[in-house]
């Protein structure tokens, strides 16, 4: 029983249920309104997670790894010909969640892996822009990047916009 022991401590449970530190602004009325502990006690006995070096350096070849062996081969390819293609200002991000392509430090493109295809996401509101891969689908096709490169060109412009009015 050591959630009330880190509950005192100011830890909190975070959306995937995992115990964090320093806990989010709303997270002492999340847990039913009490304290959020001795956080200056906190910080000299725990570095805040959020602090924390990552545990291993990411990459193409890390994600590639954790992907599953039936899509594999078909993520390097995408995601190869991606860096490739992309204009040189959108850089790819790698984390312990995945990766995106960023730009101005905005998601411009953002790759979901799944067991049986990859879902290339560009989300620009009203609307988003779904690509799906599947292991068979043939990407080096003209119409396939010119389709993804237009995407994002209307991503970055609405991107540029709404950094302009802010």
């Amino acid at each position: 029983p050591v959630l009330p022991v880190l509950e005192k401590l100011g830890f909190r449970m975070n959306g995937r249920r995992e115990m964090v530190f320093p806990p989010r602004k709303n997270a002492a009325r999340n847990s039913g309104g009490a304290s959020r502990g001795k956080t200056k006690q906190t910080r000299k006995l725990f570095m805040p997670y959020c602090d924390e070096p990552p545990p291993v350096e990411y990459s193409l070849d890390w994600l590639c790894s954790r992907t599953h062996e039936n899509v594999r081969d078909k993520v390097r390819e995408v995601l190869v010909l991606l860096e490739k293609h992309l204009p040189a200002d959108c850089t790819a991000v790698y984390g312990a969640d995945g990766m995106s392509f960023q730009y101005r430090g905005k998601t411009c493109l953002a790759p979901h892996i799944n067991q049986r295809q990859i879902r290339l996401s560009i989300v620009r509101p009203p609307w988003n822009a779904d690509f799906r891969i599947d292991v068979d689908t043939d990407i080096e096709t003209p119409d396939f990047v010119e389709q993804v490169l237009e995407q994002c060109r209307k991503r970055k412009t609405w991107i540029d916009g709404k950094l302009s009015r802010t």
